[in-house]
């Protein structure tokens, strides 16, 4: 597990139009993405920045293939909607880590 504040922007996902507010990260990526194909288990990145809460599998094989399905990330919550994320090991699940939003009622409104 891995876990930094930076929103490494994957695939451009923010939509920015100046490259300069988001091309420090590929080559955090890219290596990102090849230590996590020679990696034979589950890899997780977690972190904040963008502060909306997810769990997905952003990155790509380097050939172009399909899905690198032994990495995750998770961007956690912040700002406004200050929450938490539970984390667990589950051996039987092939993600090995399950996470979940735990919502403050206090701070949901």
């Amino acid at each position: 597990m891995i876990v930094w504040q930076a929103d490494p922007n994957f695939n451009n996902e923010q939509h920015l139009t100046n490259p300069h507010d988001w091309d420090a990260y590929p080559a955090y990526v890219d290596k990102l993405r090849a230590l996590t194909e020679a990696f034979s288990v589950q890899v997780v990145l977690v972190h904040g920045d963008s502060h909306y809460f997810k769990v997905d599998k952003p990155l790509n094989h380097t050939s172009g293939g399909g899905v690198l399905g032994n990495f995750t990330r998770v961007e956690t919550f912040g700002a406004r909607n200050t929450h938490w994320v539970s984390a667990r090991v589950d051996p039987d699940n092939t993600n090995l880590f399950v996470f979940e939003p735990r919502i403050v009622p206090e701070n949901a409104n």
